[in-house]
């Protein structure tokens, strides 16, 4: 796998220090938006492709996200630990997509049921509104919010599997791409950079006879 800053570097080294002059350097600030583009159409583009498979090496794992109490809604819920990529696949959820899982820390193949943010009420009384003893879960802007969660999982942590936005990676963390797929992100974002490469200034001249 290859680091953010190493990643962005080579990229700029390409532009910048290339065969490609540009009038105005490119600044990395302008690489990091572009990775994080090109990664999120090259998720899509799998996901499409397999039907909701995606390579492990897509998703980013946090292993001790705190479990939360919202007292006026006595419910449990937790906040997500990064900024999650909104994706799509024909007839399901592009939240529940990018979640992939949620469950115990040391339980994680106990996993949590993703629910529809309405589903608890739908099956408020019924038999089917105890998830067979089971943890649901659904999302609410950037809150995991927990359904039938024991009230002993207060304090503790949950671990989250999702596919999270580059932008919260520090220089030095790996870019969560597999790494048969690291040459063609580079060449993507290489490619759009130089669309945005600036045209040389051409000198502007009056008729005044006097100007040089």
């Amino acid at each position: 796998m290859i680091s953010k800053g190493i990643l962005a570097e080579k990229i700029l080294r390409k532009i910048n220090g290339g065969d490609y002059p540009t009038s105005n350097k490119v600044d990395i600030r302008d690489v990091y938006l572009e990775m994080e583009a090109c990664r999120n159409y090259l998720i899509q583009k799998y996901l499409i492709q397999s039907g909701d498979e995606i390579s492990s090496e897509f998703i980013s794992v946090f292993e001790e996200v705190p479990v939360l109490k919202n007292t006026n809604r006595d419910r449990l819920y937790a906040q997500l630990p990064a900024q999650l990529v909104s994706l799509n696949i024909k007839g399901a959820s592009g939240s529940h997509i990018g979640l992939r899982q949620v469950s115990g820390v040391k339980d994680e193949y106990n996993v949590f049921l993703p629910m529809n943010s309405g589903d608890a009420g739908v099956h408020y009384g019924l038999e089917s509104s105890n998830l067979i003893g089971g943890i649901g879960y659904w999302l609410e802007n950037d809150k995991i919010i927990f359904e039938n969660m024991p009230a002993y999982y207060e304090g503790k942590n949950v671990m989250v599997k999702m596919i999270s936005a580059i932008q919260g990676l520090g220089e030095d963390d790996f870019v969560p791409v597999p790494a048969a797929v690291e040459t063609e992100l580079e060449d993507m974002i290489f490619e759009r950079m130089i669309g945005m490469k600036a045209v040389p200034e051409k000198k502007i001249t009056d008729n005044n006879p006097n100007t040089p």
